[in-house]
């Protein structure tokens, strides 16, 4: 018996596991697809039906709820008016036949359509959107009386008839101007054969035999100045608004790139149109402001460009525009410095430790330091002091924070929750945007309510706000760190995706320099190739034939840090503080470091010269911590040993404050950064003159970079002219003198 229900029960299994034939797997495949319809028609009701219960309570803005979990504004305009819809198609729709496309479809139509739609989706239950939209639009046009729809034929035809006659006006447009780039092109590369060199121009003008190579020239520039006239005709009756300043042409570039290529196109025809024209076609190639007649004509014929000439769509991270900024909880001053990178002007750091406020104006004098509790009550005089004296501060754009890092870890009284004062500091202040950086515990399902409650009156302020989930370690932050920052700006001032950058970092190569001061030349040359560091073959070292015990050991010890520990990440520094026991410690010890210690091991030490028993780990000293939060190195922290490890680990990395700071930059000015700068990522402490993110260059504070880049486009057009005209003159010159002296020897 026993053998006997074993042998069933392998037959049962050998029948689950066989290959099925085609006709099972369609059955089954067509269960599947069931379930799954089911599924989806009973989430739509789900979803609907919880609005209503929502919307009839008023216990919560619905939209603000929805779009917190990812609901767009068509699926939120679509399920919030589905229960309105079925209401009124109670007899001709049956809810179980539709999915969301065709909800979304009849609420776009028309009501008196909605009976023949309903009719189409029972007949096809796969009917598209634009499907209904389409047979609407054909049931309103028979809906009209004869007289309509022949008033409406015949303005269709009328209006294909015009698209032909424009058609045929943009058709002779590109063709002028195609045939006027070409012969730009063909007297530009001849002009610059003859004018290569001052000796080639005196040889080919003074030769009898090249006459005719000038005379084609100069039909080719009668051709060039006639076409560029007609065509300054069509580009005025087309485009009567093209005209526009050289000095606009910078903030157009930026704004609006169409009017730019315009309003330099008309500048060009004009000067080419000119009877005097000489041939030099108009363009600048400066670093300030690139634009080329040729790039200008060719956006009119709708050529492809062949060379990377003309609008900067990124600019210098140098020349952008200066923004005004506060920050909250500064600390040590970390996120400050990201966003004062990022082209902010810093008017307020606001942060109520001792220690921390000396940290600040020890390391910048300028910054208007402010010892306060933000959860305290708040009289306007007190943020009219984080404001500071300077007049630009009244006109706020940004206001920051670094919240604790469990934010929501209070009892029913929310002690310690400091998203409430927040809001009251940026109900007073008004600024175009803020951003805070605080823990992952802010998305979970327990403060879904607290949440929801500060999204609706961040809205009823006029902010549209995101959550963003950032990584530290993709900005170049050698650490194991992952932030929620909820970030806000005003309604209508630009889109604002989240911050992107693939530099994933690690300890080895952040801390290396600082962490083994005693290298020998070959030392470093090994230590840089076990962190696979770029060397190039010009920086080999060979090794030396004669070296002290000591040093064969350091280097060594160092060689073997960096092959261990050299590719790890450092814990997240503000949750795992420098600990002596525990899990903290445990986590730093796998990352190379030793959390007793606080001296770096030196050349000579015993545990040096014994590194091959036990490898000593690295200390948690201030100097690397602060380049494992990728602080500069020369910022000083204040106050005894154990305050200076508790500033330094709860920095907020700059570089990623930068790049929040720098995406909220181009939604309120439109301003891209050229982030392949070398400028673009750098941090500094400030004691160098050079501040990336505003400095104008050297010696200049112009308020309004891009006309400055523009003014110095026009003093360096106006210097070439003179240098052009100076250059002509003495070839004259050289001519007048050559036919005095011909005339001599006569």
């Amino acid at each position: 018996m026993a053998k006997k229900a074993a042998k069933q029960k392998i037959s049962k299994a050998a029948r689950l596991n066989r290959p099925l034939g085609r006709e099972e797997r369609l059955v089954r495949a067509q269960e599947h697809m069931a379930r799954i319809r089911s599924a989806i028609r009973l989430q739509i009701s789900t979803i609907v039906d919880e609005i209503d219960v929502l919307t009839r309570e008023g216990r919560a803005n619905v939209e603000v709820l929805m779009k917190d979990f990812g609901f767009t504004d068509a699926e939120y305009n679509t399920f919030s008016n589905i229960t309105s819809l079925l209401a009124k198609l109670e007899k001709e729709v049956d809810e179980g036949d539709l999915h969301f496309d065709n909800y979304r479809a009849l609420l776009a139509i028309d009501e008196e359509s909605h009976g023949h739609a309903a009719q189409i989706i029972k007949k096809d239950p796969a009917v598209t959107h634009d499907e209904i939209m389409h047979i609407s639009d054909q049931l309103a046009h028979r809906r009209l009386p004869q007289g309509e729809r022949a008033f409406k034929k015949s303005r269709e035809a009328f209006n294909d008839a015009f698209a032909v006659g424009n058609r045929a006006v943009e058709s002779s447009f590109r063709r002028t101007a195609t045939e006027l780039f070409g012969m730009m092109s063909k007297h530009s590369r001849r002009s610059s054969y003859v004018k290569r060199t001052a000796r080639r121009f005196e040889k080919l003008t003074g030769s009898r035999r090249y006459s005719f190579f000038f005379e084609s020239q100069s039909a080719l520039l009668a051709d060039i100045i006639k076409t560029s006239g007609e065509l300054l005709t069509m580009v005025r009756s087309l485009f009567p608004d093209s005209p526009a300043p050289v000095r606009e042409w910078a903030g157009l570039a930026n704004h609006s790139p169409i009017k730019a290529y315009l309003a330099q196109a008309h500048h060009s025809l004009q000067v080419m149109s000119n009877p005097d024209f000489n041939g030099r076609m108009p363009g600048d190639g400066s670093i300030h402001y690139e634009w080329s007649s040729f790039d200008a004509i060719r956006f009119l014929a709708e050529l492809a460009p062949e060379y990377e000439f003309g609008l900067k769509e990124e600019i210098d991270p140098r020349d952008v525009r200066k923004l005004n900024a506060i920050d909250l909880c500064a600390n040590a001053g970390g996120q400050a410095l990201g966003i004062e990178a990022a082209g902010y002007y810093m008017h307020g750091l606001v942060d109520r430790d001792e220690d921390t406020i000396r940290t600040l104006q020890s390391n910048r004098r300028r910054w208007n330091a402010v010892k306060a509790d933000i959860a305290a009550p708040l009289i306007p005089a007190d943020l009219d002091a984080w404001r500071g004296t300077n007049k630009r501060a009244a006109n706020l754009d940004l206001v920051s924070g670094s919240f604790p890092i469990s934010p929501f870890a209070y009892h029913a009284e929310r002690d310690g929750e400091l998203f409430t004062s927040a809001l009251r500091i940026i109900e007073k202040l008004n600024p175009k945007a803020f951003f805070f950086e605080t823990d992952l515990a802010f998305n979970a399902h327990r403060n879904d309510v607290f949440r929801q409650d500060l999204i609706t009156s961040f809205w009823n302020l006029g902010y549209e706000t995101k959550k963003w989930t950032l990584s530290a370690n993709e900005f170049g932050v050698p650490q194991d760190r992952t932030r929620m920052y909820f970030v806000g700006i005003k309604r209508g001032l630009g889109s604002l995706p989240p911050p992107t950058r693939s530099t994933v970092a690690t300890v080895g190569p952040a801390i290396w320099t600082a962490a083994f001061p005693d290298l020998s030349p070959y030392g470093v040359y090994e230590v840089k190739k076990e962190l696979k560091l770029l060397i190039r073959k010009a920086d080999a070292v060979e090794k030396p034939q004669q070296q002290s015990e000591q040093q064969i050991a350091y280097d060594g010890w160092a060689k073997a840090w960096a092959s261990r520990y050299g590719a790890e990440l450092a814990p997240d520094m503000d949750k795992h503080r420098v600990q002596p026991r525990g899990m903290s410690a445990h986590l730093w010890r796998n990352a190379g470091f030793d959390p007793q210690r606080r001296d770096l091991p030196r050349l000579g030490d015993r545990l040096v010269m014994n590194y091959g028993k036990r490898l000593p780990l690295l200390p948690l000293s201030v100097p690397l911590l602060q380049r494992l939060q990728v602080m500069p190195d020369d910022w000083r922290f204040e106050g005894d040993e154990q305050s200076k490890l508790q500033q330094v680990c709860s920095v907020r990395p700059p570089v990623v404050s930068l790049a929040i700071a720098r995406e909220i930059h181009r939604a309120i000015t439109s301003q891209a950064v050229d982030l392949d700068h070398p400028a673009a990522w750098k941090i500094t402490s400030g004691k160098e003159r050079f501040i990336p993110g505003f400095a104008i260059g050297a010696g200049t504070n112009h308020p309004d970079p891009l006309s400055d880049r523009a003014q110095k486009y026009a003093e360096e057009q106006r210097e070439r002219e003179r240098e052009q005209m100076l250059f002509e003159d003495s070839l004259y010159c050289n001519d007048d003198e050559e036919e005095e002296e011909e005339e001599g020897d006569a």
